[in-house]
């Protein structure tokens, strides 16, 4: 009984004996401590701090327990921050669905009926799945895997911001500790964010992994809903546009799902679609012919003789030339009588 009551006091100083000297350094709100198990509110946070440098933070309504020892954990429900500043020969983390060992590094992870979801801070932590131990998976800083209860083969991890994780949980909220200053350093070597996309961090992607408020968890749900009531809605309006045959009038039915998504109607102007939503009949425009203009005839020049050849040039000294002596005509008469 007394034990009972020592543990729902808020001291942060508060010595958990169970826990082979581990004590709380930190707390808020309600903690119930029992042998070897520590439970939290709706509202509260814990920190331990064991010999061996390990820290351990438990977020709101977290079950844990740990052995005598302190090797074997168990994270029945909740979210929790493991971190350990220096070799400690190996811890085993039970989280549902997953188990987890690290010798150093840090990472958080949440258990929510079996679901689990283990994201590495620092160094690296060796995860294998409950259900079947030979499914292993080595994760590096910055990676994050989302197995279901009861999952017998392990998914493919994906990238997490670490810069956003470190903004968003309540669990960093608490101070620093031993190993934080690496977990930032990580956060800088990532790429620049970017928008979120599937496998990206979303600060409401997990209200018990980064203890948002209800009214983020709210806001994504109703982003959820309302993703999913766009995709029928695009979806309906596709089958929609492949069931129009070219030159078909679509029908009231047909126009309202294509306009809802935003898209223009096919085979009918902009005004005939509004005729149609509000009932009224439009005929099929009569095909505009296609007239294809004569062929331009094209004159072909007529083509030129070819040129004579060029006489070759004279190659050496020139011949020379002879000059014929022109004859003397004959003397036509009598011939003259000599004197």
């Amino acid at each position: 009984m007394l034990r009972s009551l020592i543990g729902l006091l808020l001291c942060a100083n508060l010595y958990a004996g169970s826990f082979e000297n581990a004590k709380i350094t930190k707390a808020t709100g309600g903690i119930i401590q029992q042998k070897g198990k520590i439970q939290t509110g709706s509202s509260s946070r814990v920190e331990l701090e064991f010999p061996s440098l390990v820290i351990m933070r438990l977020g709101s309504r977290a079950n844990f327990s740990a052995s005598a020892d302190n090797r074997k954990m168990t994270l029945k429900s909740g979210t929790l921050l493991a971190s350990s500043a220096q070799d400690t020969g190996g811890i085993t983390i039970d989280c549902g669905s997953v188990t987890t060992t690290m010798t150093k590094g840090a990472f958080e992870a949440s258990n929510v009926g079996g679901h689990t979801k283990v994201i590495v801070l620092d160094g690296k932590v060796i995860a294998s799945l409950a259900a079947n131990p030979s499914e292993r998976k080595s994760l590096r800083y910055g990676r994050m895997i989302d197995v279901p209860a009861g999952a017998t083969t392990m998914p493919p991890s994906v990238a997490v911001n670490l810069a956003a994780l470190l903004k968003t949980s309540v669990l960093f909220s608490m101070g620093s500790f031993p190993g934080s200053k690496a977990i930032e350093q990580n956060s800088m070597k990532q790429a620049p964010p970017r928008p979120f996309v599937t496998g990206g961090f979303d600060p409401d992607y997990n209200n018990s992994l980064t203890q948002t408020t209800p009214a983020m968890t709210a806001a994504m749900v109703a982003r959820t809903v309302e993703a999913s009531q766009a995709s029928a809605v695009s979806a309906t309006a596709n089958a929609a546009t492949s069931a129009l045959a070219p030159g078909q009038i679509p029908t009231k039915s047909q126009v309202a799902a294509i306009e809802a998504a935003g898209l223009p109607v096919p085979n009918v102007s902009a005004a005939d679609a509004q005729r149609i939503l509000h009932g009224e009949k439009v005929q099929v425009p009569a095909p505009v012919p296609i007239v294809t203009p004569a062929p331009t005839p094209v004159s072909t020049p007529r083509p030129r003789p070819p040129r004579p050849p060029l006489r070759p040039p004279v190659v050496g000294p020139r011949p020379p030339v002879v000059v014929q002596p022109t004859p003397r005509p004959p003397v036509v008469g009598p011939p003259i009588a000599p004197p």
